[in-house]
C-alpha cells in the first residue's frame, strides 16, 4: 500500500471517532460516562477494593456528628405538681418530688441546698423522664435547687429553681397497706406507718380510719425516729402461713376486731391517719383499686411528699414487707 493510500485511510478513521462517541452517549447511561473528577464520586459507591456497591450505613453512622450532651425538654405539670421554672415539683413538709424531661435518656441528678447540708439524689437508671424525691429537707425553709443530666459527656447542668417546704410537726406517714391477704381476713390485714423524722412521736389520741370510720391508737404508742409500726386487728399473727412474716423489729399495734369498721375492702378503699385534732396527717388515696390476694400497695420511696399520689405502687415480686421500709 502506497503512502498516499495509508494517509487517506488514517483520515477516514479519525472522521469516525466523533460518530462512535455519539452512539455511546445515546446507548449508555450518563453515569457510565462520568469523568473521574466528577462530584458524584466513583460509580461503585465507595465500596472498596471488593467492588461492593451501594450505600454504607455503618460508614454514614461513623461520619455522623456526636449527639452532644442531653438538653432540657418541655414538660407539662399536672396538679398537685407546681411549675418551678422548667421542672415540676410536688411539695411536702420535709421532702419534694421533682420531675423534668430531657431530649434523650440520661441519668438524672437533683440537689437542694439548705442551711445545714446539701441534699442530693439521682435516678437509678438512664431515662428521658427523670422523677426523683429529695428527702429530709428542712421544713418551712427556702431551698436553692438544680437538676442535671449525667451521660457519657459528663454532668450537664439543666435548670436551677427554688422551692419552699411547708409546715412543721411530726413526720409520720403511712407506707404500706395490705387489704387482701392470702390468709384470714380481716385478721391478716395490716397498715404500716413509720416515723420518718428525727424526734420521737407520741401517737396517743391518733386514729386510723377507712372510708366508713375507724379506731383510736392505744395510749402509750410512741414511735422512735425511724421506727416502723404495723396497725393490725387483734387476731393478727406475725408469722401466719400464706403471707410474708412481719419484720422482727416491727412494733405490732392492735386496734380491735378489725381495721376500719369491718376490715379493709378487697375492692380498695382510702385509709387515713388522723392526729388528735382530726386532721389527716397521712393517707392512702385508693388510686390503684383492687389487687390479687397477697398484693400490697407501698409508698415508694417512703419519704415521698404526702400530696404525691403517684408515689403509691404495688409491692415487688417478693410480696409485702410488713414492718420493713426496704423493698
Amino acid at each position: 500500500m502506497s503512502r498516499i493510500e495509508l494517509r487517506e485511510r488514517a483520515i477516514q478513521a479519525l472522521a469516525l471517532v466523533p460518530l462512535g462517541l455519539l452512539v455511546a452517549a445515546l446507548c449508555c447511561p450518563a453515569t457510565d460516562l462520568e469523568p473521574p473528577w466528577s462530584d458524584a464520586g466513583p460509580a461503585d459507591g465507595g465500596g472498596g477494593v471488593d467492588g461492593g456497591g451501594g450505600d454504607d450505613p455503618a460508614g454514614d453512622a461513623a461520619d455522623a456528628p456526636a449527639a452532644g450532651p442531653p438538653m432540657l425538654g418541655a414538660v407539662r405539670c399536672s396538679p398537685p405538681e407546681i411549675a418551678a421554672g422548667s421542672v415540676c415539683v410536688v411539695l411536702g413538709q420535709r421532702s419534694a418530688t421533682v420531675r423534668w424531661r430531657t431530649d434523650r435518656a440520661a441519668y438524672g441528678r437533683a440537689e437542694c441546698r439548705q442551711p445545714e447540708a446539701v441534699v442530693v439524689t439521682e435516678t437509678a437508671a438512664a431515662t428521658a423522664d427523670p422523677r426523683v424525691v429529695l428527702a429530709s429537707l428542712t421544713p418551712a425553709v427556702r431551698h436553692e435547687c438544680s437538676v442535671a443530666a449525667v451521660s457519657e459527656e459528663g454532668e450537664t447542668p439543666l435548670a436551677a429553681f427554688a422551692l419552699e417546704t411547708h409546715g412543721t410537726g411530726p413526720w409520720v406517714a403511712l407506707t404500706e397497706v395490705l387489704a387482701n391477704p392470702v390468709g384470714l381476713e380481716p385478721a391478716q390485714e395490716f397498715v404500716e406507718l413509720a416515723n420518718l423524722g428525727e424526734e420521737p412521736v407520741d401517737l396517743a389520741g391518733w386514729s386510723l380510719s377507712d372510708e366508713a370510720g375507724g379506731a383510736p391508737l392505744p395510749a402509750g404508742t410512741v414511735l422512735a425516729p425511724g421506727e416502723v409500726a404495723l396497725l393490725v386487728a387483734d387476731g393478727y399473727e406475725p408469722d401466719a402461713p400464706g403471707d410474708p412474716p412481719a419484720a422482727l423489729d416491727a412494733r405490732i399495734v392492735r386496734l380491735g376486731r378489725s381495721l376500719g369498721v369491718q376490715g379493709l375492702r378487697n375492692s380498695g378503699e382510702a385509709v387515713f391517719l388522723l392526729d388528735p385534732a382530726g386532721t389527716v396527717v397521712s393517707s392512702y388515696p385508693n388510686r390503684l383499686g383492687a389487687f390479687a390476694d397477697g398484693v400490697s400497695v407501698v409508698r415508694a420511696p417512703p419519704e415521698s411528699p404526702e400530696a404525691d399520689e403517684g408515689a403509691w405502687t404495688t409491692c415487688g415480686p417478693a410480696g409485702p414487707t410488713p414492718g420493713s421500709l426496704e423493698p
